[in-house]
């Protein structure tokens, strides 16, 4: 399964959209044991909307099982990097 980041716009910056994409990513794993989270046409990704959204999915999840289950792609090296940064954050607070 995949899920269109693009389709919330090019700069996914709010924890409110974060919500709203976690619950769109949750439904997909729940009919899905992969998703695949595609970033084509997003330029920005804020560490807020990142920790929302994938930070407290791995917590929740466990991250071996978020890695296992979610990939990434169409992803600047830029967004990707706060991906990083907002899930290395979050596994040290576990």
């Amino acid at each position: 399964m995949q899920v269109f980041l693009g389709q919330y716009g090019p700069y996914l910056v709010s924890r409110a959209l974060g919500r709203e994409v976690r619950e769109r990513v949750r439904e997909a794993l729940a009919g899905s044991d992969r998703v695949t989270l595609d970033f084509g046409g997003v330029e920005v990704a804020a560490h807020g909307f990142c920790d929302e959204v994938f930070g407290k999915l791995a917590q929740e999840m466990g991250f071996p099982a978020f890695k296992r289950a979610v990939r990434f792609s169409n992803c600047s090296e830029d967004v990707a990097a706060v991906i990083r940064y907002a899930l290395r954050e979050r596994s040290r607070s576990v």
